[in-house]
């Protein structure tokens, strides 16, 4: 996947560059989601476009909201154990972590508007919880940070602002462009957290427009918080600075000026928050062709956000002797530049969307299909420098297809309600790697309580493959596969 960058260490090129961080994944993240919406939708995934008949219509078709017969209550309870594993320079590493949190609560009442079916509802959804941690090790043999950033990062008139420069691990040249013997063969090491989560309240409201159509629309604000932290270490794999072992030993130096480097290792280290706040909204038909079959159309329309973000960063460097304006190896001057703030917006593209089930003898089919264009996506009111993004996203990123397949069955004499499906969204670029497409299993049971009470249980599986670059393009690349397992449970309550 050409473009998929790993946001942290790019984030360093971007401020020492004054691009100020935003990549294309930044666009991605918000245009994406990955929840369920309700426990019964999770179920059903995809599919559920087919049925909409309950709170989660607000999301999916919000015609089908006129569906519901009785006023209904929900609240939903997530939790999810993300287990990502790690390719890099030949080593595996797997991470895995947990959490959990509020799925959905919403109501949804229907009435009467003269002799026509009508529905009004609201609801807080987690859209996407953005929560991962990756850890990557191996030996880089052809390149190192402190190497391409040396050669990357700002020289000239501005070589100053070059980190490797201030932590002695590069030198100057007549020309102010730098130079150092720290170029490859080093052990990196990245550990990397990821937190957060989008959230929306939705409102929406539908009415039967003739017998057998029902139209309806929603309008929804969204908020979230994104937290990325990065802790990147590029040490020399030798034993100490006086053996032929080390890599770098007492005889490298930054030339010139000639000063001896005897690079032992580096830290860089990254941090940033993300605040966003957003406004959408979609519409939808509802189609009961008969008391068996259901056809849905939705569109969901772009979604404007706003993000405001501080970052920051720091370096450290030590080495394995002491020099005379060394303090016992390690470096004086930490590189601590301060926070960097920006806001920019973000346009996501319509999403459009068509379902069709079938029910009989207390048994639902249902199928689902979903398209975006991603190329649509973009920036707007942001820094010059993002006029390149967007030219990248139209260049790398290509139209999305996700599409389902469910069934529901409300088993007689018992009060259970058994549902599966199988959901897969295409990758957004272009060039791909095995198992880019996402792929999604889901398992879920529905008990009747009472007659006007119902708890709802989901097991959902994922498992989607990616290719990031910790700096530069093609020099120290890595896939990791996210495999989350999600469960949720859910109470309805019809009054």
């Amino acid at each position: 996947m050409k473009k998929l960058v790993l946001i942290a260490s790019f984030f360093a090129i971007g401020v020492t560059f004054n691009l100020k961080a935003q990549f294309i994944e930044d666009a991605l993240r918000y245009s994406q989601n990955n929840g369920s919406y309700t426990i019964r939708a999770g179920g059903l995934g995809t599919a559920f476009h087919g049925i909409s008949d309950d709170i989660g219509a607000l999301e999916f078709n919000p015609g089908g909201l006129g569906l519901a017969t009785k006023s209904e209550f929900t609240l939903g309870l997530g939790f999810t154990r993300n287990n990502t594993e790690s390719s890099f320079m030949g080593q595996n590493l797997s991470f895995g972590s947990k959490n959990a949190y509020f799925n959905n609560i919403g109501l949804v009442t229907p009435f009467m508007v003269g002799d026509r079916n009508a529905a009004f509802a609201i609801g807080y959804f987690l859209e996407s919880n953005l929560d991962n941690n990756i850890s990557l090790k191996g030996i880089n043999a052809n390149s190192s940070f402190v190497g391409w950033t040396a050669k990357n990062g700002p020289t000239g008139n501005a070589y100053l602002d070059n980190w490797t420069y201030h932590l002695w691990l590069a030198g100057k040249n007549g020309n102010n462009t730098l130079n150092t013997p720290v170029i490859g063969g080093n052990e990196q090491i990245n550990f990397i957290q990821e937190r957060g989560g989008l959230h929306s309240i939705t409102g929406g409201f539908s009415i039967d427009i003739s017998k057998y159509l029902a139209a309806g629309f929603t309008i929804s604000g969204k908020w979230g918080r994104y937290k990325y932290n990065s802790t990147f270490e590029e040490k020399d794999q030798g034993l100490n600075y006086t053996s032929k072992d080390s890599i770098y030993f007492v005889n490298d130096t930054t030339s010139p000026p000639s000063e001896v480097c005897d690079f032992n290792s580096l830290t860089y280290e990254s941090n940033l928050e993300q605040t966003i706040g957003g406004i959408s909204g979609s519409i939808g038909l509802m189609a009961k062709l008969n008391q068996h079959f259901r056809f849905g159309l939705a569109v969901k329309f772009p979604t404007y956000y706003n993000v405001d973000e501080v970052f920051s960063e720091k370096a450290s460097a030590t080495f394995d002797a002491p020099r005379s304006n060394f303090d016992n190896g390690i470096s004086p001057n930490p590189w601590t530049p301060g926070e960097y703030t920006n806001s920019y917006g973000i346009v996501t593209p319509f999403v459009y969307s068509t379902g069709l089930s079938f029910n009989a003898y207390n048994l639902s089919i249902a199928a689902g299909l979903e398209y975006s264009d991603a190329t649509q996506l973009e920036f707007v009111n942001a820094p010059e420098g993002l006029k390149a993004v967007n030219t990248d996203i139209v260049k790398y990123l290509v139209g999305q297809v996700s599409w389902g397949i469910g069934v529901e069955y409300d088993i007689p004499f018992i009060p259970f309600a058994v549902r599966g499906s199988y959901s897969s969204t295409s990758s957004p670029y272009q060039d791909n790697i095995p198992g880019a497409d996402m792929q999604k299993f889901a398992f879920g049971i529905g008990f009747y309580a009472a007659p006007n009470v119902r708890i709802e249980g989901l097991a959902q599986f994922s498992k989607i493959s990616q290719l990031r670059q910790n700096y530069g393009v093609d020099v120290s690349k890595y896939t990791f596969t996210n495999n989350p397992l999600n469960f949720g449970i859910q109470l309805t309550y019809r009054y």
